[in-house]
């Protein structure tokens, strides 16, 4: 949830970073930049319908067996 929350400040924040971080000239271009630094930081995340089944959890380690010695 905290990264999907990240990934939206950005977005949001896209006017503003395009102007900041690339050459002037051109805003289109500055965007497009922006968005496109976007796409390539999201694809690696997949989104929970894309991860595939959970992994079954391994069963608790027994606390009550006898130490060997």
């Amino acid at each position: 949830m905290a990264e999907w929350f990240d990934w939206s400040v950005y977005a949001s924040f896209a006017t503003y970073y395009a102007g900041s971080f690339f050459p002037g000239g051109n805003p289109t271009a500055q965007l497009m930049n922006t968005l496109g630094i976007f796409a390539v930081g999201l694809r690696p995340n997949p989104s929970p319908a894309q991860a595939g089944p959970a992994s079954p959890a391994s069963p608790p380690a027994r606390t009550d067996a006898p130490l060997a010695s």
